[in-house]
């Protein structure tokens, strides 16, 4: 990402990671908030398993309902 990017989203203002490990020796943050990247790819995939425990809700209340024409075409031809 070009610099001037960088300074128009406010990601040049962020403070270099090795102050997140020492705020977290101090106590500041924790242990595991302290990497970015492993944070950053803990929450993405809270954020994915919650999309899809919501869409398996849906589906299993509504289970026909759920069905794409896809699927209905791959059944359709296995009833005939």
């Amino acid at each position: 990402m070009p610099a001037a990017q960088l300074t128009s989203t406010g990601l040049d203002a962020l403070p270099p990671p090795e102050m997140a490990g020492k705020a977290a020796q101090v106590g500041l943050i924790g242990a595991k908030d302290a990497n970015l990247n492993d944070y950053v790819t803990a929450k993405a995939l809270d954020s994915l398993f919650g999309a899809i425990a919501e869409e398996e809700v849906a589906i299993r209340k509504d289970p026909l309902g759920q069905t794409s024409s896809l699927v209905k075409k791959v059944f359709g031809a296995l009833q005939h």
